[in-house]
C-alpha cells in the first residue's frame, strides 16, 4: 500500500502511536440543530510530546440537521494554519441498523480529490462494527465494539483488528462527558500513515452515529 503525497502538516502522524480527537464543547443555551460540530486533533511523537495537528469543522445544511439529525449527510473540512489538508464526506445513511439499509459510511480524501479510503458500518446484531477500506476499497482494518455503543453515560471501547492477521492491534476509547466527547486512539507506531488517518476519521463517524444528540 503506497502513501499519497500528504500535506506537510499531516506527516507528523508518521511518528504517532496515539491520537486524541476532542469535540469542542457545545453550549447548553444553544439549540442543538443550529450547531455545526467541530473537533480538534492531537497526536504524540516519538518523544511522547503532544501537539495539536488538525481541526475539523462540519459543513451541512440546517434542513439536514433538523430532519436527518444524527443520520445527516455532511462534509467535514480538516484544516491547520488556515490551510485545508483533509476532507471527509458522509453520504446519507439509513437510521435503522439492518443489513437491508444503506450502510453508514465516511469517505476520506485529500483536498486535490485524491481518495485515501473510507469507513463503512457493517451490520451485526450484537456488536457495533466498522470496516476501514483503503482507496481501492480493500478492507484493511476492523473496528469492533459491543451493542451498548449508544449508552451515552459510559466510556466505550472499540478494538482495532488487522484484517490480514485477525489480531487486535489497538483501540479507540470514547470518554463520555456531559457536553462533549473525547476519543483516545492507540495503535502501532509503524501502522501505515493513511491507516492512522482513517482510524482518526472513524471517530467522527462513530460520534455522529452513536453519540450525537441530534435536534
Amino acid at each position: 500500500m503506497e502513501a499519497p503525497g500528504l500535506p506537510t502538516h499531516l506527516t507528523s502522524l508518521l511518528e504517532a502511536d496515539r491520537i486524541i480527537v476532542r469535540q469542542d464543547c457545545i453550549p447548553k443555551s444553544k439549540e442543538r440543530c443550529s450547531i455545526l460540530n467541530t473537533y480538534e486533533v492531537f497526536a504524540n511523537d516519538s518523544n511522547d510530546k503532544w501537539k495539536s495537528i488538525l481541526n475539523f469543522e462540519e459543513q451541512s445544511s440546517w434542513k439536514s440537521r433538523v430532519f436527518c439529525c444524527s443520520a445527516r449527510p455532511f462534509w467535514m473540512r480538516g484544516w491547520t494554519h488556515d490551510e485545508t489538508v483533509l476532507l471527509m464526506h458522509r453520504p446519507y445513511g439509513c437510521p435503522a441498523s439492518t443489513d437491508t439499509c444503506l450502510p453508514h459510511r465516511l469517505e476520506v480524501k485529500l483536498p486535490d480529490d485524491t481518495p485515501l479510503g473510507s469507513i463503512v458500518r457493517t451490520f451485526g446484531c450484537c456488536e457495533s462494527a466498522f470496516r476501514i477500506l483503503d482507496a481501492e476499497g480493500t478492507p484493511r482494518l476492523l473496528l469492533k465494539g459491543s451493542c451498548m455503543a449508544s449508552n451515552w453515560c459510559l466510556d466505550f471501547v472499540f478494538k482495532i483488528y488487522s484484517v490480514k492477521g485477525g489480531r487486535s492491534i489497538g483501540r479507540i476509547i470514547r470518554e463520555w462527558r456531559e457536553d462533549c466527547d473525547v476519543f483516545y486512539m492507540a495503535f502501532p507506531r509503524d501502522l501505515h500513515v493513511v491507516m492512522k488517518l482513517l482510524v482518526m476519521s472513524s471517530s467522527v463517524l462513530i460520534d455522529y452515529m452513536y453519540f450525537d444528540s441530534g435536534c
